[in-house]
């Protein structure tokens, strides 16, 4: 999934009348979480979008995680929006797909010895 198919996919599902740079903040906010709290990278390894340039490249986490960027974005405006039960609502499905990414994240990686465990074929 590319910034900008992520952009439109939620767009499409959740009408909204925020800018591509505001749901970019967003992208970048869990992008860095991603890389920071998971695969365990240092501020200077950290990959950051810009637009347009960044437009079509492809987003970190690939399927069925991707779910983790969509109700990000989603529960973002939600909140912005001050909807604060749709908000919840969004919440738990991200906290779901987040689970389920470190989860998975975890039993494939060692993130602290920069190694695929053993039998994952990585």
């Amino acid at each position: 999934m590319t910034v900008s198919e992520l952009f439109a996919y939620v767009d499409h599902v959740k009408p909204n009348a925020f800018t591509d740079s505001d749901k970019l903040v967003w992208l970048n906010e869990i992008e860095a979480r991603i890389q920071t709290e998971v695969m365990l990278r240092w501020q200077g390894e950290m990959e950051q979008y810009a637009l347009p340039e960044d437009k079509d490249t492809e987003l970190l986490l690939s399927p069925p995680h991707t779910a983790v960027y969509r109700y990000w974005l989603q529960a973002m405006i939600d909140f912005e929006n001050g909807e604060y039960d749709k908000y919840q609502n969004t919440s738990g499905m991200f906290n779901a797909a987040w689970s389920a990414f470190v989860a998975w994240f975890a039993e494939i990686y060692r993130p602290a010895d920069g190694y695929a465990a053993e039998g994952s074929g990585e």
